[in-house]
């Protein structure tokens, strides 16, 4: 599921702002933020590539998971049970 805040949350997590982003994107960020609020799922790819952030990690985990991240790299290491 596409949430527009979990995705902000996880990008400042990483050192990303939205602003940083719609610029990484060559997009206005008012567009980069009126597509996250409309779910595209092909907004999330491209900013998954533009950061090199996995997919999967900008995506809110299924209730009772959460994602995982190495806590010497910050780097995803997948989803695991809370």
């Amino acid at each position: 599921m596409i949430n527009y805040n979990y995705i902000k949350q996880r990008l400042k997590a990483k050192g990303f702002k939205l602003s940083e982003v719609a610029k990484l994107l060559g997009v206005q960020y008012q567009t980069l933020n009126k597509n996250l609020h409309a779910g595209s799922l092909e907004t999330v790819k491209k900013i998954s590539d533009a950061t090199g952030l996995h997919f999967m990690e900008l995506l809110t985990p299924p209730e009772g998971y959460m994602h995982s991240d190495d806590p010497m790299t910050n780097e995803w290491s997948g989803v695991i049970k809370k």
